[in-house]
């Protein structure tokens, strides 16, 4: 059996907050298994680039939550390798 492990982000556009800010979620698959889980992240939905998995622009925010986005990656795939 192969293993596999790849994690996704991505904006849920259709829960917004009360401030119209969508909440920024991960989505871990382990094998055929997903966990989905909130990064506790709100974005303006025209800020998030769903094509790069990030948020646009070089604000503070978003500086933040794309350095957030990275770590987490390197972070799953370490503990796989």
């Amino acid at each position: 059996m192969e293993n596999r492990v790849d994690i996704l982000f991505f904006a849920k556009l259709k829960k917004k907050n009360k401030k119209n800010l969508a909440p920024i979620y991960a989505r871990l698959v382990v094998n055929h298994d997903r966990y989905e889980f909130s990064t506790g992240f709100s974005i303006d939905e025209k800020l998030w680039n769903g094509k790069a998995v990030k948020v646009s622009g070089d604000s503070q925010q978003a500086v933040l939550i794309n350095n957030y986005i990275n770590t987490k990656k390197l972070e799953v795939f370490k503990a796989y390798n």
